[in-house]
């Protein structure tokens, strides 16, 4: 679990290498061997730069250990985890690695291993036109399906752990309300049916009674 887990964090690192632009991150968020969790978001340096000068107008860094501490307030301020009854984790343990592409770094956060809904909120870079960010979440057990945050669902993913899969929690409504639909039509059509069944009885006992 913990090569294949490395083998993914490289990959996604690799792509956001490829792509070097401000308006594209991405996000991991991996089970470990000992059950807590790492997070870890890469993108672009300008990126992180434009999101702390834009946050921090009134006091701009001026070194790079400044800029570090900046960083990881807003990241923790910005990036919100919570599961089943909106329980949030504590994103405490952490530490920012600088260069062209920057890494911030979340350690030792504890998700219990029983949870039934995840919610993600991952909005570092919103503040930026047009950004997205790609969302990954590693859990021992579970298929992966990466995600997207853009502005679209407002950097934001309600999840369903069901049958060792992340399931987004708004498809699952509309997979209900299409059910739903479907049944009140089905149960429409049949009482049709049946009354024109019933009506065709009635008049032919009325034309027997006649005749």
């Amino acid at each position: 679990m913990k090569k294949n887990n490395l083998l993914i964090l490289m990959l996604f690192s690799t792509l956001s290498a490829l792509a070097h632009g401000v308006d594209v991150s991405t996000i991991v968020l991996a089970e470990q061997e000992d059950n807590t969790w790492t997070l870890q978001i890469t993108s672009s340096l300008d990126a992180f730069r434009k999101e702390v000068r834009f946050h921090y107008a009134d006091t701009p860094y001026k070194t790079p250990e400044m800029f570090k501490k900046q960083l990881l307030a807003y990241c923790k301020k910005t990036l919100k985890i919570a599961y089943d009854n909106d329980e949030y984790v504590l994103l405490d343990k952490s530490f920012v690695k600088l260069g062209h592409e920057t890494m911030v770094y979340f350690n030792h956060i504890k998700i219990p291993n029983d949870i039934e809904k995840l919610k993600f909120d991952g909005g570092v870079f919103k503040d930026i036109l047009g950004s997205k960010a790609r969302l990954l979440i590693l859990k021992k057990g579970f298929q992966r399906s990466p995600l997207i945050l853009n502005k679209k669902n407002n950097y934001k993913v309600n999840l369903l752990l069901k049958n060792k899969k992340f399931l987004l929690q708004e498809k699952e409504a509309e997979l209900s309300n299409t059910f739903s639909q479907m049944f009140i039509l089905a149960f429409g059509l049949i009482a049709f049916i049946l009354f024109i069944i019933f009506k065709k009885r009635n008049n032919q006992k009325i034309i027997l009674a006649k005749s």
